[in-house]
C-alpha cells in the first residue's frame, strides 16, 4: 500500500481516503489516481465536493486529518471493478464510511469473472437461437434481464455484472449476428427493461 499527496506520476487502480479522527474510509477507482486525488482535494477545499459525507468531515477536521493511499495498482477493467468492491467491503466504506453509490458484491463479480467465457458462449448460443426465431428483426428485442438471468442460471445482480462485462465480447456478436452490443448505465428500473433497451 503506497501513500501519496501529489507528484507527476500516473497510477491506475484503487485508492483510499481515510479520516483518522473518525476511523472511516472512502474507496474509489481511477485510471489516473494522482489526478483524481487532486480533483477530490480541490472540491473539498472549495466546499463543493459531490460527496456530502466526505465534505462534512473535511470541513470539521481539515486536510491534515486525511490520509490518501493507493491500495491496489491495476489497469485491467475487470480487476479494477473487482478490487473496488473488495476494498469497499474490507474497510466497510458503505455502512460505516463515506461511500454513497452501492457496488456489486466482490464475490459476485469474481464468480462472473471466473465463468465469463462459459457464460459468454452460452449467451451467444441464446442470441443465435433467438435471431433464427425472429428472422431479420432485432434479435434481442423481447429478452428481459430477468429472463436472461434464468437462462444463464444467475442471480439478477450477477446478470447485470455479466452484461457489463459481455460488452467486451461484442465483436463476436458482430461476427455471428451482424449486430453491435453497446451497454451503458443501468437505471433503477433495469429489471423491467428489455435487453435491447440497454443499447444506445
Amino acid at each position: 500500500m503506497s501513500s501519496l499527496w501529489g507528484g507527476n506520476s500516473m497510477t491506475s487502480g484503487i485508492y483510499r481516503i481515510y479520516c483518522k479522527s473518525e476511523d472511516k474510509s472512502y474507496i474509489g477507482k481511477s485510471i489516473n489516481i494522482e489526478e483524481r486525488w487532486k480533483n477530490h482535494l480541490n472540491g473539498l477545499k472549495k466546499g463543493k465536493h459531490h460527496n456530502k459525507k466526505l465534505q462534512k468531515v473535511f470541513n470539521k477536521y481539515g486536510k491534515d486529518d486525511f490520509e490518501f493511499s493507493i491500495l491496489k495498482e491495476a489497469d485491467n477493467y475487470y480487476e479494477i471493478t473487482y478490487y473496488e468492491s473488495y476494498y469497499a467491503e474490507k474497510f466497510n466504506a458503505f455502512n460505516n464510511g463515506y461511500n454513497i453509490a452501492k457496488l456489486f458484491k466482490s464475490q459476485d463479480i469474481k464468480s462472473v469473472l471466473d465463468n465469463l467465457d462459459d457464460l459468454s458462449k452460452e449467451w451467444l448460443s441464446i442470441l443465435k437461437e433467438n435471431s433464427k426465431r425472429i428472422g431479420r428483426e432485432r434479435w434481442n428485442v423481447n429478452i428481459k434481464v430477468q429472463d436472461l438471468s434464468k437462462k444463464l442460471n444467475l442471480s439478477k445482480d450477477k446478470t447485470i455484472i455479466f452484461i457489463n462485462f459481455f460488452k467486451d465480447e461484442e465483436y463476436k456478436c458482430r461476427i455471428l449476428l451482424g449486430d453491435i452490443i453497446n451497454i451503458n448505465y443501468f437505471s433503477k428500473g433495469y429489471l423491467d427493461k428489455t435487453y435491447s433497451e440497454f443499447h444506445i
